[in-house]
């Protein structure tokens, strides 16, 4: 009988990787004018992004609990189980891993919004200094 490794490990490290890459491209594209973004639009983005930062934050600090040691006993069975649970939250492809990293994409996807609502604002400003030098 063979027993399956619970796969995925691998393809949990690309998702994270894969979505802070994205974030990343997102901040630089806004970073060089790529897009832009209305100050009521891009607030009501940052404000959602707040929001699922701060669930996110409150998770990793209850994640963090499962880092410790856990105090199952002294049988085989808790032997192995109590660093296998610690692993399982904390190693690359773990759970504390990619919310922790999901984390950091929510900030990069912040500064993003900024950046898109500053070339509106510029891009708006621009244009109103143009509209105003217009000879009639």
């Amino acid at each position: 009988m063979q027993i399956a490794d619970g796969g995925g490990g691998a393809i949990g490290s690309a998702i994270g990787q894969s979505i802070f890459d994205s974030m990343n491209s997102f901040a630089n594209t806004a970073a060089a004018g790529g897009f832009e973004v209305s100050a009521e639009g891009g607030d009501a983005m940052i404000k959602a992004i707040t929001g699922f930062q701060d669930w996110v934050n409150s998770e990793i600090r209850t994640v963090d609990r499962l880092a410790q040691e856990r105090m199952l006993g002294t049988s085989n069975g808790a032997k192995v189980i109590a660093p296998f649970v610690r692993t399982v939250a904390t190693d690359g492809q773990g759970f504390a891993t990619q919310l922790k990293a999901l984390a950091k994409s929510l900030e990069k996807a912040k500064e993003g919004i900024q950046k898109a609502m500053d070339n509106y604002r510029a891009t708006e400003e621009a244009n109103r200094s143009k509209s105003n030098n217009i000879q009639v």
